[in-house]
């Protein structure tokens, strides 16, 4: 409870853009000539990688400002921001764009090494990175003003968010024009509620000493194979002296089996450790599923099984590495299956070891775009109210759980991080009036329950017509 106390102070006391994008719908503008903004600095945050950039009218509810940039044979502007993204993090990505031309692309990606703010303002060309990975690419086919929502993984570390249009030399005569505005970037953070549901998760917990066939004989406990003929290996390492391995080729395979209860709809995840490469065309498969029967034949998996695939890759691990896959089962499921496939001419073998599977809770958080990371929900003891109608012109009406009595509201203004109102709101005066000082724009409200400290904070928009 003095955790979620502390908590709704900071969220009040620090400015908003120690939770959201920073500056993600170009509010904090302050020059006087939007077509040189992000060459000259006026735009916090954001400087361009190349062209001259122009600030422009925002999208409905997101302020007065939005992003401009054109490209044209070839070449035109881009703008960037300092964002610290995370290898193997998940991230939501949601922002408004309108454009004109269909022939276009839109970019939006995660990199390094990009120019900020040192090109010239007659350096048009798309410049070159150290390293990039594409959140989103798209052709430019919104005539009016659309929000959108990706989600990303970066397969590295980088420390720049870099948005730019591009139209190929010699694709038609109209330049492709780009406008985006409102960017917030969440990410994805998991909480476990329950432990460890993998018993003799490490292969140490052996009947026998026949390790090359010790699936098939009933000497690894509470484990089992599924095809084939899987085996146990000594493991020289920290994860202890045994290890599971499975192998394919186009003649046979082998997989692994283990007993554990998957709820649908309830989120997981499976952290385990893997060993085993190859540059061939296969994949690492982890599936849930049901009525997988154990048994050295086939020497194939079985392919008409209820089964849902969690993780399928091409493996790349030379040495131990360690993997964690989230999931949310599309029903209920009561095993846990292992097997390597290939899908040419080649063999494949790959070890795991201390297989992890626990219950979590996972929410997108509102975060920095700095490496500073601050936490406002974490899903799991969110206040269960909500807000509407979203936009609103008059007055808003929040609907309370059955268990919640009462809630005190705040609504903060997001352009500068201050609080503009409190009320309170209960199960027989539920709706409140916005006052006539409440501009059209874009507010936090942040409702708290004062029996146990749950909160939730959601976004609203004002829009007076």
């Amino acid at each position: 409870m003095r955790y979620r106390l502390i908590q709704l102070i900071a969220l009040l006391c620090m400015s908003v853009s120690a939770f959201a994008q920073e500056n993600g719908s170009f509010e904090g503008y302050f020059g006087t000539n939007p077509s040189e903004a992000f060459n000259d600095g006026t735009v916090p945050n954001w400087r361009q990688s190349h062209g001259t950039p122009t600030i422009f009218s925002g999208a409905p509810g997101q302020g007065a400002f939005a992003a401009w940039m054109y490209s044209y044979d070839g070449e035109g502007e881009g703008i960037v921001q300092n964002f610290s993204f995370e290898f193997g993090e998940q991230y939501e990505i949601k922002f408004w764009v309108k454009t004109n031309n269909p022939n276009g692309t839109i970019f939006i990606k995660a990199a390094n090494g990009v120019p900020y703010g040192v090109t010239s303002r007659i350096d048009h060309e798309v410049p070159s990175v150290s390293s990039q990975q594409t959140i989103f690419n798209d052709g430019m086919n919104y005539d009016t003003w659309q929000e959108v929502t990706v989600e990303f993984t970066p397969n590295n570390d980088y420390e720049h968010l870099w948005i730019y249009p591009f139209l190929g030399a010699g694709v038609g005569t109209i330049q492709a024009e780009l406008l985006i505005d409102g960017i917030q970037i969440t990410k994805r953070s998991c909480h476990t509620i329950s432990a460890n549901q993998v018993t003799n998760n490490s292969f140490e917990n052996l009947t026998g000493t026949q390790l090359d066939n010790a699936f098939a004989l009933g000497q690894v406990v509470d484990w089992k194979q599924s095809h084939g003929k899987p085996e146990i290996r000594s493991t020289a390492s920290h994860l202890g002296n045994y290890s599971a391995w499975m192998s394919a080729s186009t003649r046979f395979s082998s997989g692994i089996l283990k007993d554990v209860v998957f709820r649908q709809g309830q989120q997981y995840r499976i952290k385990l450790w893997i060993k085993g490469s190859t540059q061939q065309n296969a994949a690492f498969v982890i599936k849930l599923a049901k009525g997988v029967p154990s048994s050295p034949f086939p020497l194939f998996p079985l392919g008409n099984i209820s089964s849902q695939t969690v993780y399928s890759k091409q493996p790349t691990f030379d040495d131990w590495t360690e993997v964690s896959i989230t999931f949310t089962p599309d029903t209920y499921y009561n095993q846990l299956w292992f097997h390597p496939v290939v899908y040419e001419n080649t063999n494949l073998e790959v070890g795991i070891d201390k297989v992890v599977v626990e219950e979590v809770s996972c929410s997108y958080l509102y975060i920095r775009a700095t490496k500073q990371k601050v936490l406002i929900e974490d899903g799991q003891n969110s206040l269960g109210a909500s807000v509407y109608p979203n936009p609103a012109t008059k007055a808003i009406k929040i609907t309370l759980p059955l268990a919640t009595k009462q809630v005190n509201v705040s609504l903060i203004e997001v352009s500068n991080g201050k609080r503009v109102a409190s009320f309170v709101v209960n199960r027989s005066q539920n709706e409140w009036v916005i006052p006539a000082n409440i501009k059209n724009g874009t507010y936090l409200v942040v409702m708290t329950d004062p029996s146990n400290n749950t909160t939730k904070t959601t976004r609203l928009v004002v829009n007076r017509k």
